[in-house]
């Protein structure tokens, strides 16, 4: 391979379309040539190309005082993140990784180059979510169980790690070098535990009223009632008058469909329009087994294999700081409550 005149620089990055109007020209001398001075020592600049900008930058290179002359190519650069299990969340960016359909997944690549989510704050109402976790970006939340500050998830509980899965699918911090990245990876958590004891509609209520109230734009919800049958859930009006105001406030209220792979167009609380429901896909692409479906499933989105956040050390799912088995309409749920964040990040 021949010595090229100038240093080669190799970028992380791929060519969105080769087509250019603009030529960048390395002159020996400055002011050898009239253009668009870049930075530097001022003899590079930057002209527009007539008709055919690599034609054009050819037949520059064999003019007197010209060093190089290259095309001001259009490049479409794609971030690169080092936390080391991005590259087995399929659900992000599905390329066929471990033998698996490519493209199905949410094209979060694509998203990361307009945002990261930054500056959005997702509720996370669930079972707590592990204050300790250092993939996870939180602010103050509330504990409707014990009605207190201290939204820590109760180790009692069979939905102990419940929540902070849900966190990390929806927020995981991006680029810090450890575990991996959630759907908004540079929005912020805010913990609202609402599962392990007694819960009663009120606190429903309160809990997405207050939420959205605190700075919330997004509030996930991975839950339904146990008493849930293939015959639906009853309309309760204070959950409706509470999804009407968190509407009014100008968040957005996402809510798994449930797994128990039923038809629910019967569903009382998920027929309401202010309510996003999520049912949940494999990564064939098809429905999964257990999912709800019917016309009030709003949009479906990945799940089962997901890599999400754990609780720290001991009695989680895992035991270990990351889960790699996420699955069902909780897992899809905060997916979705991950691309509102995007949304509302940009707009």
């Amino acid at each position: 391979m021949p010595t090229l005149p100038y240093p080669v620089l190799l970028l992380n990055l791929a060519f969105a379309a080769p087509m250019t109007d603009w030529i960048v020209v390395r002159l020996e001398e400055q002011g050898a040539l009239e253009g668009q001075v870049l930075a530097g020592d001022g003899r590079t600049v930057r002209i527009h190309a007539q008709t055919d900008a690599v034609v054009e930058a050819r037949e520059l290179m064999r003019q007197p005082g010209v060093v190089w002359a290259e095309p001001d190519w259009i490049l479409e650069l794609t971030p690169t993140l080092d936390d080391p299990y991005l590259p087995d969340q399929w659900h992000l960016e599905n390329t066929g990784q471990n033998g698996l359909f490519p493209g199905v997944d949410l094209n979060a690549p694509a998203a990361w180059d307009m945002t990261n989510g930054e500056g959005v704050i997702i509720a996370i109402v669930d079972s707590g979510v592990d204050p300790n976790h250092p993939d996870l970006d939180q602010v103050a939340g509330w504990d409707y169980v014990d009605g207190d500050a201290d939204p820590t998830p109760d180790p009692e509980s069979d939905s102990f790690a419940h929540g902070t899965a849900c966190a990390g699918v929806a927020a995981a911090v991006g680029d810090n070098g450890q575990g991996g990245v959630g759907v908004a990876w540079g929005a912020q958590i805010m913990p609202v535990r609402l599962l392990g004891g007694n819960t009663y509609t009120s606190d429903v209520h309160d809990a997405w009223i207050e939420a959205a109230e605190g700075g919330a734009k997004v509030i996930s919800n991975s839950w339904s009632y146990s008493a849930q049958t293939c015959d639906g859930v009853p309309s309760i009006y204070l959950l409706e008058l509470a999804m009407k105001e968190v509407d009014e406030l100008g968040s957005l209220l996402v809510m798994s469909a449930g797994n128990a792979g039923c038809d629910m167009s019967n569903d009382g609380i998920h027929q309401n329009p202010e309510l996003t429901s999520v049912g949940a896909i494999t990564d064939q692409d098809v429905l999964t087994w257990y999912s709800n479906y019917g016309e009030l499933v709003d949009v479906v989105a990945p799940s089962g294999g997901i890599i999400t956040t754990d609780i720290v050390g001991e009695g989680g799912y895992s035991h270990d700081d990351y889960y790699w088995g996420y699955s069902g309409t909780s897992a899809s749920a905060p997916m979705v409550a991950g691309v509102y964040a995007l949304m509302f990040s940009v707009n």
